[in-house]
């Protein structure tokens, strides 16, 4: 897969036909490929929470990664065979249906929809014959933000529905991080009258030149408890977000390299 673009959102798109231990590989791609967001069709047995939104009848869900993805995320509506959840400004919907051909055309017109995929290369492939049946849709002013959208034939995916995955950018820059959020001090290691002495002498003689300038003022007041802070405390490093499945191992990876290419030699 392509590197991860800046500022952009990392989707999964495929159908794991109703099988657990497609959908536990599915999680651990997941994070080896920093995708925030997985859309899937025939998921196994899965509780709403959190993370997972799905349709009534349980034939269509979406997942969020909080790790990855910070923006906010909510249900919007779900029925049978189709979910809808809003993350910041963007729709996703993950939908199964039967219709096929001409019918799909006009369902796709009706709500002036564009087809994404792009290439000939199958995203079903079983012993009897191969076929494009995997659809992804966009509205036509999303349309442009995606990109390196891609049938991921090279992985195995414990499915005869091939994995697809796309990038969504951005199209305006967003606020600069709150460094406070990354801020962190380890209380038990607190010296508390180093702290008030850092304090004090930070503040005698302050650095705004105008002192009716309150940005400025803000800024001279966040260096200092900051600090202070380090004078008084040592820091403590940001959680990094897991880049396997808990039961990933050496062997389960070997595995997963012979049958991919027993997958390459049979096709």
């Amino acid at each position: 897969m392509a590197a991860r673009l800046p500022m952009g959102i990392n989707v999964l798109q495929v159908n794991v036909n109703r099988s657990r231990r497609a959908l536990d590989l599915l999680l651990h791609q997941a994070k080896e490929l920093d995708a925030g967001i997985l859309i899937v069709s025939e998921p196994c047995n899965i509780m709403p929470s959190d993370k997972w939104m799905i349709s009534l009848d349980g034939g269509s869900a979406i997942y969020f990664d909080p790790n990855l993805i910070k923006l906010k995320c909510r249900l919007l509506s779900r029925g049978d065979r189709f979910v809808a959840a809003q993350c910041g400004p963007y729709l996703f919907i993950s939908a199964v249906t039967n219709q096929r051909g001409l019918q799909v055309v006009r369902w796709a017109a009706e709500r002036d929809l564009r087809i994404v995929n792009v290439g000939d290369t199958p995203t079903c492939v079983r012993p009897q014959g191969s076929s494009i049946v995997d659809l992804t849709w966009s509205s036509p002013d999303l349309l442009p933000l995606i990109g390196n959208w891609q049938v991921n034939e090279d992985k195995e995916w414990l499915s005869d529905h091939v994995c697809i995955s796309f990038n969504i950018c951005k199209d305006r820059p967003s606020l600069p991080p709150i460094r406070g959020l990354n801020r962190r001090w380890n209380l038990r290691k607190f010296d508390r009258d180093f702290f008030k002495a850092t304090l004090i002498w930070g503040s005698r003689n302050p650095e705004t030149e105008d002192e009716h300038d309150l940005s400025q003022s803000i800024r001279d007041l966040d260096r200092i408890m900051e600090e202070a802070c380090d004078a008084a405390a040592s820091r403590i490093s940001p959680r990094r977000p897991r880049r396997c499945a808990y039961w990933w191992n050496e062997s389960v990876a070997i595995l997963r390299n012979a049958c991919i290419r027993a997958r390459r030699s049979w096709q």
